[in-house]
């Protein structure tokens, strides 16, 4: 199975009510939320990630991916059960037919709820690697 993700991490907070180590992670966040897109693939009860559309940076680039590895354990059975479902009432025929079914319910909410599993993960990987910059003088 392959799903490919936009990266998903808009800021509830304006980057200016936060002190300046949180500014310049949510600033970062955002920037990244339009340039960065990866793509699982799972065979043989193996998950891979690879990147689609990079940010140029390949440390951002592996944060990405990583915290859609991290989530992706927990959303692939639900995603799998609800496209078997999708296939026995013929809304679709093949899991190739996917992309179609992305915008119908229980797919949206699942998006919903992995973008929420994903976006903490994607600020904490951030934010270390901001700090890893500045400790290098980066």
């Amino acid at each position: 199975m392959i799903l490919a993700v936009a990266l998903m991490s808009a800021q509830a907070v304006t980057a200016s009510a936060l002190p300046a180590d949180d500014a310049e992670i949510v600033v970062t966040a955002r920037r990244l939320s339009n340039r960065w897109s990866g793509q699982i693939t799972t065979e043989n009860n193996e998950n891979t990630c690879k990147t689609i559309r990079s940010t140029g940076d390949d440390e951002f680039d592996t944060i990405g991916c990583t915290a859609m590895l991290k989530c992706w354990p927990e959303f692939f059975p639900r995603i799998e059960t609800a496209l078997k479902a999708e296939i026995a009432t013929g809304r679709i025929k093949t899991r190739a037919d996917m992309d179609k079914t992305n915008r119908r319910p229980p797919f949206r909410k699942m998006w919903v709820d992995m973008g929420k599993c994903i976006q903490p993960k994607i600020r904490d990987g951030i934010r270390a690697e901001i700090k890893r910059r500045k400790a290098d003088g980066k």
